[in-house]
């Protein structure tokens, strides 16, 4: 399943979430948009949970990233 989110500087929040770590094996492929220099924390989350991230836009404050089962 694909997710595409643009939460406007909450992915961190939404990512981190229990119920997303509970959910998050249902899904193949996240694409979205990340803010306030997320990508950095982000990242790290989604690989933890068995996703490769890629950013997009890297070196910014705000891009939008990739992010597809391992």
């Amino acid at each position: 399943d694909l997710l595409k989110i643009d939460v406007e500087g909450a992915e961190y929040e939404i990512f981190s979430s229990d119920g997303f770590r509970n959910s998050a094996h249902k899904i193949g492929t996240i694409i979205g948009e990340y803010h306030r220099g997320a990508s950095e924390i982000i990242g790290p989350t989604l690989t933890s949970l068995g996703f490769n991230f890629i950013d997009l836009t890297p070196g910014g404050t705000s891009g939008k990233f990739v992010a597809r089962r391992k």
